[in-house]
């Protein structure tokens, strides 16, 4: 039996025999009188009750200890002060942070969590200051991320992260069906001994909101990609696919540049031949680009 439950036990009974010698030496309604009243009076210093979604915290004024109690009734010890309450509501939090992908290149990952503070650790919760619980989480989840993203392609990470999202629940032993239930709004009962032991809370949530390319890489990757297309328009203009070998780059060259020659279509009109001269400009800037490319003579 805990020590307060016999402090009040023995507190009970010498109350108790207080009222029976009443009872019996004076009388019976004086003994039963003075024993409601005394235990009326004394019970609220002995008993606390803490309602739902709620955690109290009282302090010892001999031993300085801070305790907390989560919803139910308790017993106390009469020289303990309620100083304060503790809601036992989810807390939530997001951070983006970029990681590098094993391929070197930066992914910004957006991340959101959740957390409550547990009802059977209550007192290390009161104990430890949210902003670093916060912090402490971020470092961690952070530390998981960074290993998982430097282990596999910027697009694996981008087209899996279904798969990462689940990984770090089953870290964190959260299943499937309760990390969606927590996102719709639910409660399921999870706890992670490590990080509750730590911090005195239970991990509600994870979930990896977005992982996109960071803004340096889609520059770089429109750039490339406008390069592109600028390589397949000079060949294009060739008519010639950008597949096609040296030989054939000259042959579609020479077809293209007799095709539009100022003496192909001299006997047109003035307006034709103006077109016909910037087609031949385009072909040959075309075809000097090509050898460059190839190092052609």
């Amino acid at each position: 039996m805990k020590t307060k439950q016999v402090i009040v036990l023995l507190y009970v009974s010498v109350i108790f025999l207080v009222s029976i010698l009443l009872f019996l030496s004076i009388h019976w309604l004086l003994g039963i009188g003075a024993w409601l009243f005394v235990m009326g009076i004394s019970l609220s210093s002995f008993v606390i009750f803490v309602p739902e979604i709620t955690g109290w915290v009282t302090h010892n004024k001999f031993s300085g200890k801070v305790i907390g109690y989560k919803p139910g009734c308790h017993i106390k010890y009469p020289w303990e002060k309620i100083t304060d309450s503790v809601s036992l509501k989810m807390r939530s939090g997001s951070f983006s942070e970029t990681y590098n992908s094993k391929d070197g290149i930066d992914m910004l990952v957006k991340f959101s969590y959740g957390y409550e503070p547990s009802e059977d650790n209550l007192q290390t919760f009161i104990q430890t200051d949210e902003s670093i619980i916060e912090t402490e989480i971020m470092i961690l989840i952070s530390g998981i991320l960074s290993n998982i993203i430097s282990s596999y392609s910027a697009d694996y990470n981008q087209t899996n992260r279904n798969k990462i999202n689940e990984y770090l629940v089953k870290i964190f032993k959260i299943t499937k069906a309760q990390n969606r239930q927590i996102q719709r709004g639910g409660k399921p009962g999870v706890k992670n001994k490590n990080i509750k032991s730590a911090f005195g809370i239970n991990m509600k949530m994870f979930h990896v909101e977005s992982m996109k390319y960071s803004e340096p890489y889609k520059r770089a990757k429109a750039a490339e990609s406008a390069n592109s297309r600028k390589i397949n328009n000079i060949y294009e203009i060739l008519e010639i696919d950008p597949s096609a070998s040296n030989k054939d780059v000259k042959k579609a060259y020479r077809r293209m540049a007799n095709k539009y020659h100022p003496d192909k279509v001299s006997y047109l009109g003035e307006d034709f031949q103006k077109i016909a001269h910037q087609k031949l400009q385009e072909i040959n800037e075309a075809y000097e680009k090509i050898k460059k490319e190839r190092n052609l003579n």
